[in-house]
């Protein structure tokens, strides 16, 4: 007994070449649906602080399409403090220079990145 199977309803031949351009067209106008964050920019208010000093940093960034944005702050050494697009930044018990970055989302997931550094003497 023999089984009959209906011929397929799409060419594959022509179907391999199509779905990778229209999956490249859809990715070209999804990536291009957002301007990412622009940091203007990073301060620290002093930028010169003693051992267990305490630095005021403001972050001010601008994006065409959004207003809302995440703050995410972080350092290399020290305590950090954030509350939207200022933080609080208390120096380590010893010297040194050190980092701390603040990266702006937007809704749409864009980001930006910027990193500004602090003499702790």
């Amino acid at each position: 007994m023999g089984f009959l199977f209906a011929e397929p309803f799409v060419d594959f031949q022509v179907n391999n070449r199509i779905i990778p351009l229209l999956l490249f067209i859809g990715l070209v106008f999804w990536s291009c649906g957002n301007n990412a964050p622009v940091i203007k920019s990073l301060t620290a208010e002093p930028e010169t602080t003693s051992i267990g000093g305490t630095v005021l940093l403001t972050c001010n960034a601008h994006d065409e399409e959004d207003n809302t944005f995440v703050y995410t702050w972080d350092c290399t050494l020290g305590t950090i403090i954030g509350d939207g697009n200022t933080a609080t930044w208390t120096a380590p018990d010893e010297t040194g220079v050190f980092s701390i970055s603040c990266e702006v989302m937007d809704s749409d997931h864009g980001n930006a990145i910027e990193t500004i550094d602090i003499i702790v003497s």
